[in-house]
């Protein structure tokens, strides 16, 4: 390696200021890369989830352990729904929508000493929003389908000369407006039941079917509900009842619509309800299961977009106690399903005894789309 001794004059030539302002440039940079580890930085959220039309409200936390020249501070939000259709690995149908966005400077300094810096932050949620979303799987057709609604959120520290910087991201949990509906819902239907010619009356029955839990369920959460029968005007008995949980799947494509229909759970149970009597076992009508749909990492929830349906429903299947009537009496009801809330594979922590200098809170305004 040969040395160009007209650059070293040129440097040398340089008045003494110059040279020692360089010099201390380098050493400060050394030192900062030596002497200690690179800024932290994370962001923390109020709630762990929100409905939306919320606000949202956090912080971006930051630990200096030296000091720096300059820095900017930056956020950004973005909600997305995403819609793949597959055959035989080809795809046939894909869709990709921003719901909305949000992209802003928070902060930018000058000079930052060595510390925490707290930078609160609010902005509002779309009305529009649907709920957190993740299904992936196969359909009756051999079709892979995957779709996606997710919100993420990103934190950006960029230092030294704008030559670094470090990120922080966070996937927002989102219901939809729909989750402050009474989650008591129930339905009532009642059958008439016939002999052996439609003249022939047996009398009727009312079943009644009732959400029992005091909030709606969540995706691969547990759900609750109970038939009440009341055989009080029927000559019939009843022998059996078989509780279903289904749920049904729809994704609109650029041709035709792709369908899942599944069985979450059935729950038979032999039981006996006498002829003209409404006195049961209530234990024997009381159901509980949960919502935990094959594959991992889905998070299934109630939706309707224009390009994602999904609803669930619940269903109990009562057998008379007589040959001539084959088809069972159903009483039946949708349920909403919140999004599940994930668990955070690695959580940040701040060390002990940490504080940080708060900077007033910033009021940001997303971009509808």
């Amino acid at each position: 390696m040969s040395v160009d001794s007209n650059e070293i004059d040129k440097i040398l030539a340089e008045p003494d200021e110059v040279i020692h302002a360089a010099i201390e440039n380098i050493v400060e940079a050394a030192n900062e890369i030596l002497e200690s580890g690179p800024p932290y930085l994370f962001i923390t959220l109020e709630n762990p989830y929100y409905i939306a039309g919320d606000n949202i409200c956090g912080q971006v936390l930051l630990d200096l352990p030296k000091r720096l020249k300059k820095g900017t501070l930056n956020l950004s939000c973005q909600g997305c729904e995403e819609v793949h259709v597959f055959h035989q690995n080809v795809p046939v149908s894909q869709y990709t929508n921003k719901i909305f966005s949000l992209n802003s400077e928070l902060k930018s300094w000058r000079r930052l000493k060595e510390g925490g810096y707290i930078v609160p932050f609010q902005f509002k949620l779309p009305q529009h929003c649907p709920p957190s979303f993740y299904f992936s799987g196969s359909n009756e057709e051999n079709f892979y389908l995957k779709a996606q609604i997710s919100y993420t959120m990103v934190a950006k520290f960029t230092y030294r000369k704008m030559q670094e910087e470090l990120i922080h991201s966070k996937v927002l949990n989102i219901r939809s407006i729909e989750c402050r509906n009474n989650p008591k819902v129930e339905a009532e239907t009642m059958e008439f039941v016939h002999g052996f010619c439609c003249s022939s009356s047996k009398g009727s029955s009312v079943f009644k079917l009732v959400h029992t839990a005091d909030e709606h369920p969540m995706a691969n959460g547990p759900i609750s509900f109970k038939l009440v029968p009341d055989n009080g005007n029927c000559s019939v008995p009843i022998n059996q009842v078989v509780a279903e949980i289904t749920m049904e799947l729809e994704l609109v494509g650029r041709e035709r619509n792709y369908m899942l229909n599944q069985t979450i759970k059935s729950i038979p149970r032999i039981t006996w309800i006498a002829a003209y009597t409404s006195l049961v076992f209530e234990k024997d009508f009381e159901f509980s299961s949960d919502l935990k749909i094959a594959g991992e990492d889905l998070n299934v929830s109630s939706i309707s977009t224009q390009y994602i349906k999904c609803r669930y429903a619940v269903k109990v299947h009562v057998h008379y106690d007589m040959g001539l009537k084959k088809v069972p009496a159903c009483v039946g009801m949708n349920i909403h399903v919140n999004p599940s809330i994930p668990i955070e594979k690695h959580k940040n922590t701040l060390p002990t005894d940490w504080t940080g200098e708060s900077e007033p809170v910033i009021k940001l305004v997303p971009e509808n789309i």
